[in-house]
């Protein structure tokens, strides 16, 4: 990741105020990168799954609205007559992968969490281009430090909502399992 401002991986020879800024810049340039490369993969499989989901329902709805009296051969009919129900089926596995596997939980979480980082390196471009007057050296750094403060909140917000997804999800799947067990005891 970025390299930490304590412990010398910037020049001696430049200011706190430029250590600062470029501490701040590389920083947010790398989570934004990363957020948005992980945005792009869950997008793209999201869409897919979700677009398996709508091909296999119209398919299985479309084969079996076949009339019957076209097909003489009973295999034939046998297969024209499971293709449905093998086309839900396939549908509700991309549904299935995407709600495991988070593709399009996570792809609106990505996207929040990079509208969030650029809006504040926007803040910090901003503040980049006050004249040195309106500002002096510890002031500027003070407003450096609440801006890495304020994407370290960001990221770890989205963190946490990932955490309590996945519980969510993970508390959902032992209910099930004990409802399932409780079933399996009463018959």
């Amino acid at each position: 990741m970025s390299r930490d401002i304590g412990t010398g991986g910037f020049s001696d020879a430049m200011s706190a105020r430029d250590n600062a800024t470029r501490y701040v810049n590389d920083f947010l340039e790398e989570s934004l990168s990363w957020y948005e490369w992980h945005r792009l993969n869950k997008k793209f499989w999201s869409k897919a799954l979700r677009f398996g989901t709508i091909i296999f329902m119209c398919v299985g709805t479309l084969v079996s609205l076949l009339p019957s009296s076209i097909v003489q051969d009973w295999h034939v009919l046998l297969l024209e007559r499971s293709v449905p129900g093998i086309m839900l089926a396939l549908a509700g596995l991309c549904l299935t992968l995407d709600k495991a596997y988070g593709h399009t939980s996570g792809w609106k979480r990505y996207m929040q969490t990079s509208i969030s980082l650029q809006e504040t390196k926007d803040r910090f471009m901003f503040l980049r281009c006050q004249t040195e007057p309106l500002l002096s050296d510890q002031e500027y750094i003070n407003a450096c430090k609440q801006i890495m403060l304020d994407v370290r909140k960001i990221i770890s917000g989205e963190v946490a909502e990932w955490a309590n997804e996945l519980t969510y999800q993970q508390q959902v799947q032992l209910t099930k399992g004990t409802d399932e067990r409780r079933e399996g005891k009463a018959a």
